[in-house]
């Protein structure tokens, strides 16, 4: 089994300028609690968590449409590619402890999410 077979597909995403509030949405939208982050290419720069949602909204004192993802985001971001075996992505998120990692293609475009409930 390759990581293609079990992964979430395909990738929910938001961009760097979206508001919190978006992501949000997406999260609630597709039952999901971390979405990547793209730049205008497409390409990964961050993670955003629902923790990360609540935890800017309150430290800020701010409503979540005036928050951006990009100031709550994490910018260090774990992936893993289609080729990659299931014991390598689970080797990742063992030794980062991560529960979830967005599935990149060649460019670092998300193609889908690898959680540890898959």
């Amino acid at each position: 089994m390759n990581i293609e077979e079990i992964m979430s597909k395909p990738a929910v995403t938001c961009r760097i300028k979206d508001s919190l509030n978006a992501a949000a949405q997406l999260m609630w939208e597709h039952d999901c609690g971390a979405i990547p982050v793209v730049n205008d290419e497409g390409r990964v720069v961050g993670m955003v968590t629902d923790r990360d949602v609540c935890m800017a909204a309150y430290t800020r004192g701010s409503a979540l449409p005036t928050i951006l993802v990009e100031n709550a985001m994490a910018k260090k971001v774990y992936s893993c590619r289609l080729e990659d075996t299931l014991e390598a992505a689970e080797q990742l998120m063992s030794a980062k402890q991560i529960r979830r990692v967005p599935i990149v293609d060649h460019e670092g475009r998300p193609v889908g999410m690898l959680s540890l409930n898959d």
